[in-house]
């Protein structure tokens, strides 16, 4: 099984700390552009090439998760970064199948 980490490219930042647990993992960088979408779909979306777990750093500041990370667990672990704003994201994840589509 494989396992990957993704995390907005598009704020002035640096991740300060990294659980070990998720280094060398494969990234998909993202940007935060999706925040005014009222589309459930089409933003990203790729299929599964293998068994893995797919993680998501999520805004620490958000009080309730969009519809598309229903079925993502809290690890319960953090990125810290260098925003006083934002200190932290927390990481879900969920795991998925060889031929799953992403979306």
């Amino acid at each position: 099984m494989s396992e990957g980490l993704a995390y907005y490219t598009d704020r002035d930042y640096t991740l300060t700390d990294v659980p070990a647990a998720y280094n060398d993992l494969e990234a998909i960088l993202l940007p935060n552009d999706d925040r005014n979408r009222t589309a459930a779909s089409g933003y990203l979306t790729f299929t599964m090439p293998y068994d893995g777990t797919v993680y998501v750093a999520f805004d620490s500041r958000a009080t309730s998760r969009p519809n598309w990370m229903d079925g993502f667990n809290d690890t319960n672990d953090r990125l810290l970064t260098s925003l006083s704003t934002q200190p932290y994201m927390r990481i879900f994840s969920r795991v998925y199948n060889q031929g799953d589509c992403i979306d």
